[in-house]
């Protein structure tokens, strides 16, 4: 268990090695929500990605019955961000629209590799995110928490490669490098 973020909680369920399934519980504690997010390897899928994922969205018995629930939002849309993983990597994401982001990695094994990938946006509370992306050059999928306050990432790398399944904690400091589009009178589809 990790706090990501003031009383928010990052708690991996399961690592999927045995049914490719991986999932992770987000605690809220600030307002008593849970999430349940869920990603899932289709060995079988023809098509990319070959990942699905999946959320439940719960409440925690007990005083805050008046908070609004995680929802999926529109947030991001148009933020752009350095995610700094190490000193030699680095990852830039674009937040295109409400079901693609755009990367491009700096350093590593995949330097110089970039691509869009289907992504998922969770609001946890102000200023905390969840994000679920599905890559498409690689069967792999992503799961991210964005604290936006401290500007840090926490989260996991799950997939299937060389007919190995893996689940590795993920995290980097985040340098916002832009203004939103709304700031400049634009606005995504």
């Amino acid at each position: 268990m990790t706090e990501v973020a003031d009383k928010v909680f990052l708690i991996e369920l399961s690592k999927g090695s045995i049914d490719f399934a991986h999932s992770i519980l987000v605690l809220d504690l600030n307002n008593s929500h849970v999430v349940l997010f869920s990603s899932q390897y289709q060995p079988s899928k023809k098509t990319t990605p070959r990942f699905e994922q999946h959320y439940h969205v719960g409440k925690i018995i007990g005083d805050n019955d008046n908070t609004l629930l995680p929802a999926e939002t529109r947030d991001l849309i148009g933020l752009h961000i350095l995610n700094e993983y190490s000193e030699s990597t680095a990852v830039e994401h674009i937040y295109i629209n409400s079901q693609w982001y755009a990367y491009h990695i700096y350093g590593g094994v995949r330097h110089g590799e970039c691509d869009c990938d289907q992504a998922t946006y969770l609001k946890i509370k102000d200023d905390v995110y969840l994000l679920g992306f599905r890559e498409l050059a690689v069967d792999v999928a992503i799961i991210l928490l964005l604290d936006l306050k401290s500007m840090r990432n926490t989260g996991f790398a799950v997939g299937y490669t060389d007919e190995q399944w893996f689940s590795i904690p993920i995290g980097a400091y985040m340098k916002r490098i832009n203004k939103r589009l709304e700031e400049h009178n634009f606005h995504a589809l």
